[in-house]
């Protein structure tokens, strides 16, 4: 059975960057079924890089315009129903596929006889690209050891919380997608939301999978998050942890409780000048 891979990218004003994304789609070893490209409303000219593409692979890749602009997350829930193909990964237009992955996600459905047609998310380790150039590998391998899956539920809360697993919205399958569709990001808790989409991504799958391979590959430095300022993302994610506390108190362990009380205190102390000081002149 040949996989169809959907891969969806994410632009928005990327004219210097969104090539050398495309083109670490494009030069994979396996070619994917479609390459969906979602642009908010870029006001520099990524929307002329796309339709170039698209001249070039008119079969290939979807372009999808929007006239305003929605937001990282509007934009990411608008794109969740485009994606035709069994295996989905999204990519940022600033970040980038390594060679061969969708070689690897193949041979890895293959030897494991996984069926295309479940619900299901196939982690693995990342890279991060530094503005040096260099590379720094993410290993996901301590938290998964020598399993090729995981299904508990609350090891899954406990992985993303306290673990950091790393991971980005790759490796999904379509009928995890298809329950996703009805979830989405939150578009209104701030920036920090992904952190509550990556407990329901792996928590609404049957099963989640670890590939030992590098799937991913971002790009440190640039994208609408960092620029947003760290008080913001302390409100942010004030918002977010009551959220998951809400949603998944029952399926979390006192380590992962700790860790929360942990987290808001840090982000308090870093996002408060007065706090700080305070702190430091007593200490």
């Amino acid at each position: 059975m040949k996989i169809k891979h959907s891969i969806v990218v994410l632009s928005y004003n990327q004219e210097k960057l969104l090539p050398k994304t495309l083109d670490s789609i494009l030069n994979q070893s396996v070619m994917p079924y479609e390459i969906v490209i979602c642009d908010d409303a870029s006001t520099d000219n990524t929307k002329d890089i796309i339709n170039s593409y698209y001249l070039q692979y008119p079969n290939l890749i979807v372009p999808v315009f929007n006239d305003i602009n929605q937001g990282i997350f509007r934009n990411f829930n608008q794109s969740l129903s485009y994606p035709q193909g069994d295996l989905i990964t999204y990519v940022s237009g600033d970040d980038l596929l390594p060679e061969n992955i969708l070689e690897e996600y193949d041979r890895f459905i293959m030897n494991n006889e996984i069926d295309c047609a479940g619900s299901f998310n196939i982690s693995t380790n990342i890279l991060i690209l530094h503005t040096d150039g260099e590379m720094e590998p993410k290993s996901n391998t301590n938290h998964f050891g020598n399993r090729v899956f995981i299904d508990d539920k609350r090891e899954i809360v406990e992985l993303v919380l306290c673990n950091c697993l790393w991971g980005w919205d790759t490796g999904i399958s379509r009928g995890l997608l298809d329950k996703l569709k009805k979830i989405g990001i939150r578009t209104d808790i701030g920036y920090q939301a992904d952190l509550l989409w990556h407990i329901d991504k792996l928590f609404f799958a049957d099963k989640v999978f670890f590939l030992n391979a590098y799937g991913y590959i971002y790009r440190e430095g640039v994208g609408v998050t960092v620029a947003t300022k760290l008080k913001e993302h302390y409100n942010s994610k004030c918002k977010v942890i009551h959220e998951i506390y809400l949603k998944y108190k029952y399926y979390m362990s006192l380590k992962s409780k700790k860790y929360i009380i942990f987290d808001l205190s840090f982000l308090k102390y870093n996002s408060d000048p007065t706090c700080k000081r305070v702190f430091n002149n007593e200490c």
